[in-house]
């Protein structure tokens, strides 16, 4: 594989994973990311917000009968006597269209012999290779960030929970003067109608998914004030969403602070966040 500077073929889809890894009682945020260009897949791993704890992997290039599909590397925490190794195994990898890959690999991080993080999967290979112990604290799945690009129609699976399937998300926008409206449906169902968009650009709905209460809210104000020039969020939050947990509460009509960071710091990190980013070009 290759290691690449971050700005090597810029993507056009990413989607962010982070995780709460547990090393020795100490949790630390991990940013997993899968990002596709036009030409190449990349893996891009982040520990801690810690410059030396960086790794980017070119997961699929022109030279890929040429290059090492598997590997590993030390890395080293900011500020700790912590070192991680990370490893991969990408031949039996498949990808489909989008950057986060299908199956047939795994990546594992293991510190001393324990196996913190394990993406993928080939679990039996992975152990077999790292010669590592399962965990002692499981690694927690914090939030989920994918940007998607399109006009007016823009497609996602999530996963609301680990244990149940993957349903298709499809957000469908009308943009224009006269009138605007938004509607996101879930498994080819309308889910939310949002009409007078240009007044209703922030909000949230609760919504039923496999008999689970799904919290959604939306932000697409720069869709209408700044056309091409930024994106819409919306973010899926499974549970109810009970007013006390919210510092100060939740205006209906006005909803949350949409960056990932701020509406973590007002939500918590109880229950997992979905966030779907999506760029309208014109």
């Amino acid at each position: 594989m290759k290691f690449l500077p971050e700005d090597s073929n810029s993507c056009y889809h990413s989607i962010v994973s982070t995780y709460e890894v547990y090393i020795e009682n100490t949790s630390y945020n991990t940013m997993i990311k899968w990002s596709k260009s036009r030409l190449n897949n990349f893996l891009t791993i982040s520990i801690h917000d810690s410059t030396s704890c960086n790794l980017k992997i070119d997961m699929k290039s022109w030279a890929w009968p040429f290059v090492t599909n598997k590997g590993s590397k030390r890395l080293n925490i900011d500020g700790s006597n912590s070192q991680i190794d990370v490893y991969w195994d990408f031949k039996s990898l498949r990808l489909g269209h989008g950057p986060e890959p299908l199956g047939g690999y795994y990546v594992a991080m293991v510190y001393g012999n324990e196996l913190v993080l394990l993406l993928g999967d080939c679990d039996k290979m992975a152990y077999k290779k790292t010669k590592a112990i399962p965990p002692f604290m499981e690694p927690t799945l914090v939030s989920k960030r994918e940007s998607v690009f399109g006009k007016k129609t823009f497609s996602s699976r999530i996963r609301f929970d680990k244990k149940k399937k993957e349903h298709d998300v499809v957000i469908e926008n009308t943009i224009s003067e006269m009138d605007s409206e938004m509607s996101i449906n879930i498994d080819g169902v309308e889910a939310i109608h949002v009409s007078n968009l240009q007044w209703k650009f922030r909000g949230n709905e609760t919504i039923m998914v496999d008999n689970e209460p799904i919290q959604v809210f939306w932000d697409v104000h720069s869709w209408l004030a700044t056309p091409g020039a930024g994106h819409g969020t919306i973010l899926f939050k499974p549970g109810t969403l009970q007013e006390d947990e919210l510092n100060g509460g939740v205006d209906r009509e006005v909803g949350l602070d949409m960056s990932s960071n701020s509406i973590l710091r007002e939500i918590g990190l109880s229950s997992f966040c979905f966030f779907l980013y999506i760029w309208k070009l014109e």
